[in-house]
């Protein structure tokens, strides 16, 4: 007796004993049994369906990318007619470890500035029916580094003028931060700013470029000699945290603001 057999006996002996039990337990006998025949007939019907013939959606073969000063595009090539959207994912290993990033029926993907070195993208098509490409197609985008800025000054009495180049970069430059010695004495949109110095001296500078997207370019520094102001003696030396009263003026970014008629 194999044990389906056993089982069907121990139900036929409580139909007199135990008729409610047995009752039930012939209803789930039952149910089972119409349950597996079920999913023997779908397993039989998959396994007649030859493998040329399962709905697999094309991949993806064109993926590319280019940048603007701003932003970086991707850009591909639909595979085939049947392809409705694209699902891009950044990161990873694979495309099961990778991060999404959007799904889109277009043909081009615009997105925020990188950091310097490599991301990697994936990208996936998917059908009218909702299959998508087996193959995820991987791309690389390599954003080089920010290029060095040259230097120059220029001393009138206790003031010096700076200027320099703008560095070749692949976003826009955000700012340029200035450093005396270690110490962070100001940041300028611009590519030339004034510093008053005090006292004579040999004062050394350093100028940093930062893009939009946060990459700091290589280090510029530039020793200038001040010599001691003809009209004037130090005598004492303050720094407001211009926290007192304010008439006309505003602060904004640590600087007071105030409009010159």
């Amino acid at each position: 007796m194999n044990e389906i057999d056993r089982i069907r006996s121990l139900i036929t002996g409580l139909q007199k004993t135990q008729p409610k039990i047995y009752e039930a337990l012939s209803a789930v006998a039952k149910a089972l049994d119409k349950l597996d025949t079920n999913i023997e007939a779908v397993v039989s019907e998959l396994a007649s369906v030859p493998e040329s013939g399962l709905a697999i959606a094309p991949n993806v073969i064109v993926f590319t990318y280019r940048f603007t000063r701003r932003n970086v595009i991707l850009e591909w090539e639909q595979p085939d007619l049947s392809i409705f959207h694209y699902e891009i994912k950044v990161g990873g290993a694979d495309w099961d470890t990778a991060t999404h990033v959007l799904t889109t029926s277009t043909l081009s993907a615009v997105l925020d500035p990188l950091v310097v070195g490599t991301t990697r993208y994936w990208i996936k098509g998917i059908d009218f029916d909702g299959n998508v490409s087996i193959a995820a197609l991987a791309l690389d985008v390599v954003v080089p580094a920010i290029g060095a800025i040259s230097v120059t000054s220029a001393v009138i009495d206790n003031n010096i003028l700076f200027s320099w180049t703008e560095p070749t970069s692949t976003f826009d430059i955000d700012y340029y931060t200035i450093y005396k010695s270690a110490v962070l004495v100001g940041k300028t949109k611009g590519t030339f700013a004034v510093v008053f110095e005090s006292v004579g001296g040999t004062f050394e500078y350093k100028f940093k470029p930062v893009d939009i997207a946060g990459n700091v370019g290589p280090e510029s520094t530039i020793s200038v000699e001040v010599r001691q102001p003809p009209d004037f003696d130090l005598l004492a030396q303050l720094v407001d945290d211009l926290s007192g009263t304010k008439v006309n003026t505003m602060i904004q970014d640590g600087k007071l603001l105030a409009n010159v008629c």
